[in-house]
C-alpha cells in the first residue's frame, strides 16, 4: 500500500474587525486536520492540527491550495 495524506477542514470562523476589547483587523481562521496514513506501518497515522489565522495582508503563497482559495474568497469581495 501506500502512503495517503488527507487534509479536512474542521471549521472556518470570520471576524469583523473590532475595537472592543481589543483593536483587532478583519480575520480568517482556518481549522484543518492533516492524516499521514499507511494501513501497512504500525507506526502511523500521524495527526497535525493546523489552524490558520489570515489577515487581508497575509501572504498565502506558500500555504496550501486550499487555504489560498479560502482566503481570496473571504477578502477579494
Amino acid at each position: 500500500m501506500a502512503i495517503t495524506k488527507t487534509v479536512e477542514i474542521k471549521s472556518i470562523r470570520y471576524s469583523a474587525a473590532t475595537t472592543v476589547p481589543l483593536e483587532e483587523p478583519e480575520c480568517v481562521w482556518v481549522d484543518q486536520v492533516i492524516i499521514i496514513d499507511d494501513p501497512e506501518d504500525d507506526q502511523l497515522p500521524i495527526v497535525k492540527h493546523d489552524t490558520y489565522r489570515l489577515y487581508v495582508d497575509s501572504d498565502t503563497t506558500n500555504e496550501t491550495e486550499l487555504v489560498q482559495k479560502i482566503h481570496s474568497a473571504v477578502f477579494n469581495k
